[in-house]
């Protein structure tokens, strides 16, 4: 019963935590939770009040590994094509900023389950208060000490796997690689 209300409180403060961030960040004149593209290779920016995916090209990255890395598969090229229509062929440039698009945004990771897996093979999910990869694993993979699988979808982004930045995007795989 103790254990259960200090689990309770400690989520109260994480949420709390949460809350005042985005708040103090919204408070900074010119400055939003979409700032954090600019320092992020994935990125989630409100546009027309619908969430929209966004992706810096790295060294290296073609249209078929990026459709591997957000969608476990090459299904999507196409779909990556046409909603980027400033696309000149399969030229890329390194930095350039390109909408993915069909891919789940989960705002908590409990909404992981509300995923239709037969359609989707990862989704995304923007850091909050306390996260880890082990937290993150043992709730998505049922196995905490997979948080591997999770650093190697992320690797380019994430600098300290002891430190997620709070509103880091992080791909999330439902389905361990063999």
């Amino acid at each position: 019963m103790i254990e259960s209300s200090i689990n309770i409180r400690e989520k109260v403060i994480a949420d709390t935590a949460d809350r005042l961030t985005k708040k103090f960040i919204e408070s900074i004149p010119g400055k939003d939770i979409d700032a954090f593209c600019s320092v992020n290779t994935i990125c989630i920016k409100t546009i027309d009040n619908t969430l929209t995916v966004y992706y810096r090209v790295q060294a290296g990255d073609t249209l078929s590994t990026m459709s591997r890395k957000f969608y476990g598969d090459l299904s999507q090229i196409e779909d990556i094509r046409q909603g980027n229509k400033d696309l000149l062929g399969d030229t890329l440039m390194v930095g350039q900023e390109l909408v993915i698009p069909d891919i789940p945004i989960l705002e908590t990771i409990d909404e992981w389950k509300e995923i239709d897996k037969n359609k989707y093979k990862k989704f995304l999910y923007r850091v909050q208060w306390d996260d880890s990869l082990y937290e993150i694993s043992s709730k998505v993979l049922q196995d905490g000490r997979k948080w591997k699988i999770l650093y190697e979808a992320n690797k380019q982004e994430i600098k300290d796997i002891q430190d997620l930045p709070v509103g880091q995007v992080l791909i999330i795989p439902f389905v361990v690689p063999e």
